[in-house]
């Protein structure tokens, strides 16, 4: 089974006046580790900033640094509410798309990523 998705990126205009966007059919099975790497080959991006899924700030999908898991537990912040912080490279998209049909992808550009 695969999954048809459109992904769009965001404040593009001053490059590509009327936007730009393109569709992917992938596997269900493909991690987020693996669907960062398509967008990074079909946009000719370098892979080289941070980068994360977010899912209305619910849960943060990333490859899960020293840096992320010290800042949950700052001691300075408390009550600071911080996303489900999931492990890029073990999270498949299926797990997802089940429960909503639009995500956010944020790296040095971002975008949004939805069923097509």
């Amino acid at each position: 089974m695969n999954f048809r998705l459109k992904i769009e990126m965001n404040n593009v205009e001053e490059i590509y006046p009327k936007g730009l966007y393109f569709v992917a059919i992938l596997p269900v099975n493909i991690t987020f580790l693996q669907l960062h790497k398509v967008i990074m080959a079909c946009t000719n991006y370098q892979d080289y900033h941070q980068w994360d899924f977010n899912f209305n700030n619910e849960f943060e999908v990333k490859e899960i640094n020293k840096f992320d898991l010290e800042m949950r537990e700052n001691p300075f912040r408390p009550g600071t509410k911080f996303p489900d912080l999931l492990e890029a490279k073990d999270t498949v998209i299926k797990d997802f798309f089940t429960i909503m049909d639009r995500f956010i992808w944020i790296s040095n550009i971002s975008g949004t990523i939805q069923l097509y």
